[in-house]
């Protein structure tokens, strides 16, 4: 039997067909279309180095596609180092874990131990959002070896990491304050798999302000929530004084679970005058 449209009382019983609704899909907002397209990026690097590792490395013909993957994955990979080295500043530029001097004895090799090891399981320990936290005076390095295993998150296993420093990042809180805009930059800084923070707290010696505390407390506690891994130096004589300097609630977030290492030596910078 043929069903007939409805008819239209108002048209004389003629025949009509009921237009139907078009069903728009939700305007995404541009940063979050710039995030999807970052996060697919990186996913087709993960799923080339996967590639890479898989056949029988005999075959020419498959050592050459690995070759090309490789080749690929770095051409994908490069400009998200290049963004970090351009923001973390040209000193620190060539800093690898080779190029680290060890002058201290076995406490710093120690350091530089556990980190290496942290480095060759670095997607499972970011994936359980492990943290790493260097402790220790200024001219100790601790920059130097989170910016080494920066580049191996990225270049090695491909993964982003997203750089701040304690006095850019009061910057724009400062500035989202005043636009209204603190709830998307906090969003924005939980959101990345690794956030390298350097001496958050600011000057060595210095105490958070009440403003900076509650800006930097809201990130931290966003991804401890989150169970994002997070990378920090922080630029304190004692332990106890990064407690005091980043306040108890930040301290204890940063530090559960997380890597923590102690870096007690002398400044790299006066090696000249204790030469």
């Amino acid at each position: 039997m043929t069903v007939l449209p409805p008819t239209n009382p108002f048209r004389g019983g003629q025949q009509y067909y009921r237009p139907r609704r078009r069903v728009l899909p939700p305007v995404t907002p541009r940063i979050n279309q710039e995030q999807d397209q970052e996060q697919n990026q990186w996913w087709l690097v993960e799923e080339m180095t996967a590639k890479m590792n898989v056949g029988d490395s005999d075959k020419p013909s498959q050592v050459g596609d690995s070759e090309t993957i490789r080749q690929q994955a770095e051409a994908v990979r490069r400009p998200y180092l290049d963004r970090l080295l351009a923001a973390v500043g040209e000193r620190y530029s060539s800093a690898t874990f080779d190029n680290y001097e060890i002058k201290h004895g076995t406490d710093q090799r120690l350091v530089v131990d556990r980190l290496l090891r942290y480095a060759d399981e670095l997607p499972a320990r970011v994936s359980a959002g492990q943290s790493i936290v260097l402790f220790g005076s200024t001219g100790a390095g601790k920059d130097h070896l989170l910016v080494a295993m920066a580049r191996v998150s990225i270049m090695r296993f491909g993964r982003n990491v997203v750089w701040r420093n304690g006095s850019s990042l009061n910057r724009e809180f400062r500035v989202a304050m005043r636009s209204g805009g603190e709830d998307s930059l906090v969003a924005a800084l939980v959101a990345p798999s690794v956030l390298y923070l350097s001496d958050p707290g600011g000057l060595s010696g210095e105490r958070l302000t009440e403003f900076s505390a509650a800006s930097l407390f809201a990130v931290i506690d966003g991804r401890y929530r989150a169970g994002r891994s997070t990378w920090v130096s922080v630029n304190v004589c004692t332990p106890r004084d990064a407690e005091t300097k980043l306040t108890p609630p930040i301290a204890d977030r940063l530090r559960d679970g997380s890597l923590q290492l102690w870096c007690d030596w002398p400044s790299w910078r006066q090696r000249d005058e204790t030469a």
